[in-house]
C-alpha cells in the first residue's frame, strides 16, 4: 500500500514537470535571454523515471522530489569538468549545452515559482501542475 503511494507521489511530482513542458520564458538572471523549459523538462522527466525504475524494489517507503533532486545536482554540475560532467550530463539527460542549461533551470523555476505565487494569492490551484 505505501509503495502504491510512493508510486502515485512519485507520478504527481513528473506530473507538476510536465505542467511547464511547453514553456519558453525570460531567465531571471538577465532579461534579455530566453530560455527553453521544455528541453529542461524533458531531461527531468527521464530522470525521473530513471531513479524510480533504479528504486522502486527497495525495501521500505520510497518517497522522492525529482524536481529538488534535478535542480541540487544541476547546480552541482555547473562545477563538474571531464568525464566527471560528462556522466553527469548522460545520467541527468541535460540536453543542452552547460552555458544554456543553467538559464533555463533557472527560468524553470522562476515560472513554478511565479505560478505557486499567483495561486496562493487568488486562492485558487494553479494551472500548470505545481
Amino acid at each position: 500500500m505505501l509503495r502504491q503511494i510512493a508510486a502515485c507521489v512519485t507520478l504527481a511530482a513528473t506530473s507538476w514537470l510536465v505542467g511547464c513542458a511547453d514553456k519558453t520564458t525570460s531567465s531571471p538572471g538577465d532579461g534579455n535571454v530566453t530560455a527553453d523549459v521544455s528541453a529542461v523538462v524533458e531531461g527531468g522527466n527521464h530522470f525521473t523515471f530513471d531513479l524510480y525504475q533504479r528504486l522502486r524494489n527497495e525495501k521500505g517507503n520510497l518517497f522522492i522530489s525529482p524536481a529538488s533532486i534535478s535542480l541540487a545536482l544541476a547546480m552541482t554540475y555547473a562545477g563538474a569538468a571531464g568525464s566527471t560532467e560528462a556522466e553527469m550530463s548522460k545520467t541527468l539527460h541535460f540536453q543542452m549545452p552547460k552555458s544554456q542549461l543553467h538559464d533555463g533551470m533557472a527560468a524553470w523555476r522562476a515560472s513554478e515559482m511565479s505560478a505557486t505565487r499567483s495561486s496562493i494569492i487568488s486562492g485558487t490551484p494553479s494551472t500548470n501542475g505545481s
